[in-house]
């Protein structure tokens, strides 16, 4: 898990760009996929509400839906951007993942974290494993429903997919470089990889996505009742997160 969660070791070089595009088209059949297939995914995905999909083959695209140049919330796919992140400094010394919350100083609002919670390491938060079940900023009813009563498991025992690790996660990363994982993210992997809609305009916004600018490329969200640690949303387009997706299949080259 260390070696999956840490091991994206970023050397990026840029790509060829076109004017507005960085990737190369190529014919479905030269992909390997039926051209009459894609056209009745090309309706489900009509049917579905879908925005935008970009299918890639050997880096070349050889399908695309939508304006893959709008920028959409990303929801659960900020983490791996994080986890990219982590990787990163992890591998400079930046960042100790064996270092539990004590020792970090983080404690959240009433009802406090226990001493038992706050023996969680930063590993345990990116696996989704810490035993801290505290309220969180953008949790939804069903991950509050689901979520496992405060002391229910010790760090590192049990797995819950708990946006209370992501957020504080994010925000011990921040704190280790003393920089925004916005601006890390923009220096480390938008720029290099030659992201086209990325543009790092951050701000602090409502629960509601939609009242954010729609130029924004991400923003915290507070709900300062349920925690003090923000989640930080991204909203990246689909030329954007293929970018990104391509930097995995070629392991960080």
């Amino acid at each position: 898990m260390r070696a999956i969660v840490l091991g994206l070791l970023l050397a990026c070089t840029a790509l060829p760009a076109r004017a507005n595009d960085a990737f190369e088209r190529i014919t479905p059949e030269q992909a390997g996929y039926s051209r009459e297939g894609l056209d009745r995914l090309r309706q489900v995905l009509r049917d579905a509400g879908s925005d935008s999909l970009l299918l890639v083959h050997d880096g070349k695209v050889f399908f695309e839906y939508g304006d893959i140049h709008r920028k959409l919330l990303l929801h659960s796919m900020r983490k791996p951007l994080l986890s990219a992140l982590y990787g990163i400094h992890e591998a400079r010394g930046d960042i100790d993942l064996d270092a539990t919350l004590a020792q970090l100083g983080i404690d959240d609002i009433p009802p406090a974290l226990t001493d038992t919670e706050r023996q969680a390491r930063l590993e345990d938060l990116l696996k989704s494993r810490s035993g801290v079940y505290h309220p969180a900023a953008a949790e939804s009813e069903g991950m509050a429903a689901a979520r496992p009563p405060r002391g229910g498991h010790a760090p590192g025992a049990h797995y819950y997919y708990n946006n209370w690790d992501f957020n504080v996660a994010g925000h011990a990363l921040e704190r280790a470089t003393g920089e925004r994982l916005y601006d890390a993210f923009d220096r480390e992997i938008a720029r290099p990889l030659g992201m086209l809609d990325y543009r790092n305009r951050i701000v602090v916004a409502p629960a509601d996505d939609q009242a954010v600018d729609p130029d924004a490329d991400g923003y915290y969200q507070y709900e300062r009742d349920k925690s003090r640690y923000p989640a930080w949303h991204f909203r990246m387009s689909a030329h954007d997160l293929a970018l990104f997706g391509q930097l995995y299949l070629q392991r960080g080259q």
